[in-house]
């Protein structure tokens, strides 16, 4: 299901007080008010932005604050009444972090840490700082590059637009040898924080650092976040009609959404090609880096594995807890510890009993490098988890398909599954589709599966030497595939729901011949119809089976 329903998008105010802020910024009396002396429900506007890494250390006092503000290298806080009395909205109120929060821990500033779903939300206006740029040339270039190429103007008779710089990138060579890894991008787009709120609030506008709006055309209208992440989008999908329409080579060099073309090689395939706008190919790489391409699609479970890739300098969870609505945790004498160095226990096993079986559906970006091995030492921890581990080695590279499966079932069996620290999951019961060992006759399983591993070149043991190479994405028959993939341990497919008659679920192997510890090789989806004898597949729920497996 995804986060943006229509409701994430509205700009009236709850009635229901305990939804509000505590506290709110008075931009005329240039003071911070609670909110319950006001005579109604106030308007205001919430700032997103960052400045924790950026800390010096030191505090100071402001007056109209009841609390020391700790300062920082972007901006002067000594200077807040005047920064924030020029931004750009007609609402009597500002909801700004350092002085709408309490800045040392107390219940105050925890229960403010927990509102931010509802402060967001609730916002008249929301918008984003980004402190350190200093104009929108660039990205108005970019905008309107690309509005050319939406609307079929991007003809040779048209004006050219000047090349530039969006902005959103530290200074960088752009030529044929630019690198992503010179590409250092604005602080705001790495901040687990502002991953929430963008979430939250998907129409954030854009200010510069003297809190300028960006907009676009003659009439000067305020250009939402969305808004620009939708135009990319459609650009991107034009482009791709467009290397469809040339040369072979030219054609993989410029296919958007090639697979095989790493992020490094379509930088410097795009920018050699010489024909698309700088703003353009900065923003691609923007969204694709930081998961914002999919801002409209997102789900719980990416936000999630996006977040575990951001920076937090305290708890994780709490950046994260508003937009996934679990903060029951937060109240537990022992939240646990972290799960893969990222999120404490008690929020994960939350999360997952809140999301059920998606929670354990997500795959694999990237073959695994050491191969298959049956050597627990060597496999990944956590693979069933929807986030990557922050250390310890072998790390997988993981990946949610935001595609929409329909109202999908979830299998029985899911709910006895729980979650340990190391990011293990105990199994009591499973649903198993299918497995190495099964005799039953028919088959007609026809499924599509994304294995984790590409064992092309390595080996498992002695009877697996001669066993053909696999292909990591492929078709086959799931049953004839479990009796013959590498079949030295058992495989099994565990389904996790189901879906218009399909059974979507997850592919497990025994570390061992018989052990009952199993790790993930990787995921399934089976045929709407069974096409031996055309049977359509039931749709009731696979049987649940006794099984005390535990799945690292």
């Amino acid at each position: 299901m995804s986060l943006f329903r229509r409701e994430g998008f509205t700009r009236k105010i709850s009635p229901d007080s305990s939804a509000l802020p505590f506290y709110l910024w008075d931009v005329e009396l240039r003071c911070t008010v609670e909110v319950s002396s006001l005579n109604s429900h106030p308007s205001y506007t919430a700032i997103s932005h960052t400045w924790g890494r950026w800390r010096t250390g030191d505090s100071v006092q402001l007056p109209g604050i009841a609390w020391d503000i700790p300062q920082n290298s972007l901006f002067d806080v000594a200077t807040l009444p005047d920064i924030l009395a020029r931004i750009p909205t007609s609402t009597p109120y500002v909801w700004f972090d350092l002085v709408c929060i309490p800045q040392k821990t107390s219940s105050r500033a925890n229960e403010e840490i927990a509102k931010q779903a509802a402060i967001f939300r609730n916002a008249t206006h929301t918008i984003i700082w980004f402190n350190r740029i200093t104009d929108w040339a660039g990205l108005q270039l970019a905008v309107q590059w690309m509005s050319r190429m939406y609307l079929g103007r991007d003809r040779g008779d048209q004006p050219t637009i000047p090349d530039a710089s969006t902005g959103f990138f530290q200074a960088y060579h752009f030529d044929a040898s630019a690198s992503t890894d010179d590409m250092g991008a604005e602080g705001w787009y790495s901040s687990l924080w502002t991953l929430q709120e963008i979430c939250l609030r998907p129409d954030m506008w854009l200010c510069n650092a003297t809190w300028e709006l960006f907009t676009v055309g003659g009439a000067g209208v305020p250009a939402a976040f969305n808004m620009i992440v939708a135009l990319v989008g459609e650009c991107r999908q034009i482009a791709d009609q467009m290397a469809a329409l040339r040369s072979s080579d030219m054609r993989q060099q410029l296919d958007l959404s090639a697979s095989f073309l790493g992020r490094e090689d379509r930088l410097k395939s795009l920018v050699a090609a010489g024909i698309y706008h700088r703003g353009f190919i900065e923003l691609l790489e923007l969204f694709d880096r930081t998961g914002m391409r999919d801002l409209h699609i997102i789900k719980k479970e990416y936000s999630l594995l996006l977040g575990s890739r951001r920076y937090c300098e305290s708890r994780r969870a709490e950046a994260i807890m508003s937009v996934l609505d679990a903060k029951r945790w937060r109240s537990l004498p022992d939240p646990g510890g972290l799960v893969l160095g990222q999120y404490e226990l008690e929020f994960v096993r939350e999360v997952a009993r809140s999301m059920g079986a998606s929670f354990f559906g997500s795959l694999s970006s990237r073959a695994m490098e050491h191969g298959v091995r049956l050597d627990e030492a060597l496999l990944p921890q956590g693979s069933l988890m929807p986030f990557e581990g922050s250390a310890g080695q072998p790390i997988e590279s993981k990946t949610i398909l935001n595609w929409e499966f329909g109202e999908e079932i979830d299998n029985p069996s899911v709910r006895t599954w729980r979650i340990q620290q190391d990011g293990s999951v105990e199994m009591p019961e499973a649903a198993k589709l299918t497995s190495t060992t099964d005799g039953s006759e028919g088959g007609g399983l026809i499924s599509s599966m994304w294995l984790t591993y590409n064992d092309s070149g390595h080996h498992f043991l002695g009877t697996d030497l001669e066993w053909r190479e696999g292909r990591r994405h492929q078709s086959a028959e799931l049953q004839e595939w479990c009796r013959t993939w590498h079949p030295s341990s058992a495989n099994f497919a565990v389904e996790l729901g189901r879906v218009l008659g399909a059974s979507r679920g997850i592919l497990l192997k025994e570390t061992k011949p018989g052990s009952s510890v199993m790790y993930k090789v990787g995921n399934y989806i089976t045929s709407i119809h069974r096409f031996y004898g055309r049977k359509v597949m039931q749709t009731a729920s696979t049987p649940s089976q006794k099984v005390d497996w535990t799945v690292l």
